[in-house]
């Protein structure tokens, strides 16, 4: 028997305690062992539970919403891709380049060319014909254009398509082949028209924007820009020489007869092919050159050059071919036409023309040129050497024969 705090405890009452004790930690270890079993569950049960919450929560939110995005029309469609907003270019910034006004005013001026030419014929006389195809431009608001001659050439029909989308029937004014220039005309009224620049106040490196249908009408109304890269450019063809302008803007077949402009979109060349161009070089004929042959084709139909009346030869040629003449300078005389120009102003056989108005002639091409600056009924001088000595006989120009 013990006294435990006041009280009588018996060596039974302290066994039953203990097994009192010893069941309730049996009966306890079962339940913690199965709550340490669960435990790890609730932790799931809660991400459920808060992600239905989430969902009905984000869907009576958009339910509510939704209603305002349809009245506004900025409901996303889920079957189209985004659109990524582009910005338009203000009107300043499109305007930046030079060669954008050029081709504002310039462009409604150009037209296209095509010409059914006849190329030959059969054994029964039948023509043939192929489709060439140039540029042009209108000076003239009656209907007036300028190209080149090796466009219309041999024309049977020609069809000139205009900016404004009209197809017209272009008839032949005037051709001039030495200077392969042309003027055609539409039975049209009220077009635009071209502004003619000073081709002789060009500076080299200033702005060149060519216009006009490379390779065809396929490509119409294409601009190509580049700088003015050279001026009387002197180049021989055949029998012909031409005093060009050079430029780097791209030229190519079916740009021949379009313009070359400058910055203030004033035509100051007629483009042209004709002369084979190698890369990065392009040349336009100077429109200073072309407006004296324009008003000759309309008033005439034809140009007429002024005639000496003389046959020539001059050094280069007689070295090449072997001809025995003492030339150091100057053309020598081979025959003179009977009632020529030369003739009558009393030139004769065997002379040597050494001058012609102070200009020293090297060959026949520096007596082409001289004679270009001048028209039929021009007085010349000419310096002339005969048998050692020194003349000037005066020569009034005759028209070059047709």
């Amino acid at each position: 028997m013990e006294w435990v705090d006041g009280h009588e405890v018996s060596h039974m009452d302290r066994m039953d305690q203990a097994d009192a004790l010893s069941e309730c930690a049996a009966s306890a270890a079962p339940a913690r062992a199965t709550s340490d079993r669960r435990a790890p569950r609730s932790p799931l049960y809660l991400i459920v539970a808060v992600a239905l919450v989430s969902a009905i929560v984000g869907g009576l939110v958009a339910s509510a919403m939704a209603p305002g995005y349809m009245a506004a029309g900025t409901l996303p469609n889920p079957w189209q891709p985004a659109q990524i907003p582009v910005a338009a270019p203000s009107q300043a910034s499109r305007d930046v380049s030079p060669a954008v006004q050029v081709a504002k005013k310039l462009g409604p001026a150009v037209v296209g060319i095509v010409n059914k030419a006849v190329v030959g014929y059969d054994f029964f006389g039948r023509e043939y014909t192929e489709d060439h195809s140039g540029s042009g431009a209108i000076f003239d608001a009656n209907g007036y254009i300028i190209t080149n001659n090796h466009v219309i050439e041999g024309s049977k029909q020609l069809k000139v398509f205009l900016a404004d989308g009209r197809v017209l029937e272009g008839t032949v004014v005037g051709a001039d082949p030495p200077t392969d220039l042309a003027v055609i005309k539409v039975n049209a009224t009220g077009l635009p028209a071209a502004e003619f620049g000073d081709s002789d106040k060009l500076e080299i490196g200033e702005l060149a924007v060519a216009i006009g249908n490379p390779l065809g009408m396929e490509f119409k109304s294409s601009v190509t820009q580049g700088v003015i890269s050279g001026k009387d450019r002197t180049l021989k063809i055949g029998e012909e020489t031409f005093s060009l302008i050079q430029t780097d803007a791209v030229i190519n077949p079916g740009n021949s007869g379009g313009p070359l402009a400058n910055a203030a979109g004033q035509v100051i060349g007629i483009n042209t092919v004709k002369i084979a161009s190698a890369e990065g070089m392009g040349f336009a004929i100077p429109i200073n050159t072309a407006r004296g042959i324009i008003n000759e084709l309309l008033s005439k139909g034809r140009v007429a050059r002024p005639w000496l009346g003389i046959s020539l030869i001059d050094k280069p040629t007689a070295q090449k071919y072997g001809y025995e003449i003492a030339l150091d300078k100057g053309i020598y005389v081979v025959d003179v036409v009977q009632n020529g120009p030369a003739a009558k102003a009393g030139v004769r056989k065997e002379d040597i023309i050494e001058a012609l108005d102070g200009k020293e002639l090297t060959d026949a091409a520096s007596l082409k040129t001289i004679l270009s600056a001048h028209r039929v009924g021009d007085t010349v001088n000419a310096t002339i050497r005969r048998k050692g000595k020194a003349l000037t006989i005066p020569i009034v120009l005759g028209e070059t024969p047709k």
